[in-house]
């Protein structure tokens, strides 16, 4: 009985084969490595003028989004009218700027609208400055320089120059987490803000950090 040839399947069977042997030599090779490709982020891209990014800590789809404050402005102006420099600091951080008002747990990022910026911690040495400046926004504040700045996916950290404090920061997904290293010595306190957004009056609270 005769059959007729099938090349399909004759070239799958090929192909097979060629799998198989393929697959032997690979066998006892080492595993290529993977690139780290958060190596290739920055995230200070964007932080300057309106870029409305955030350079503080967080995950992907994380709840928590740890970053520097650099300056605060309302909503409104005194007359009622909307003010315009509040679009500056969607993301509550302008890279122009050299002072930090504490770390934010909530940020927006690439938005064109103010909003989130609570919870917001600063360590200080001695109790806090718990006044505010003409717009309302805190004077517990600290001086800072881009050369002590560093962020990089998953961390921000900085040096606090008035109070000689070294501040790193992560996150989990829920989750803010602060390291302070007072390098200057003094009496530690910790100064929070429940809501720094925009269009929220500040409520300012201090208190005896506890080790």
């Amino acid at each position: 009985m005769f059959r007729t040839f099938n090349p399909s399947l004759a070239a799958t069977i090929v192909l097979a084969l060629t799998c198989a042997s393929c697959a032997e030599q690979r066998e006892g090779l080492p595993e290529p490595e993977v690139p780290n490709a958060s190596e290739w982020v920055n995230p200070m891209i964007g932080t300057t003028r309106m870029g409305h990014t955030f350079p503080g800590a967080t995950v992907p789809h994380g709840m928590v989004q740890l970053s520097p404050q650099t300056h605060y402005e309302p909503f409104t102006q005194a007359n009622g009218q909307y003010n315009p420099a509040t679009y500056e600091y969607c993301a509550g951080y302008q890279h122009a700027d050299t002072a930090i008002l504490g770390f934010a747990h909530t940020a927006f990022s690439g938005t064109g609208h103010s909003d989130l910026g609570d919870i917001l911690i600063m360590p200080t040495t001695g109790r806090p400055d718990l006044t505010s400046d003409p717009n309302g926004g805190p004077l517990f504040g600290s001086r800072f320089d881009h050369s002590r700045e560093q962020a990089s996916p998953g961390h921000y950290a900085v040096h606090l120059d008035r109070y000689g404090i070294q501040a790193d920061l992560s996150t989990t997904d829920r989750v803010g987490i602060h390291q302070y290293r007072f390098e200057s010595g003094g009496d530690a306190h910790i100064a929070w803000i429940w809501l720094t957004t925009s269009t929220t009056t500040l409520t300012r609270t201090c208190g005896p950090l506890c080790v």
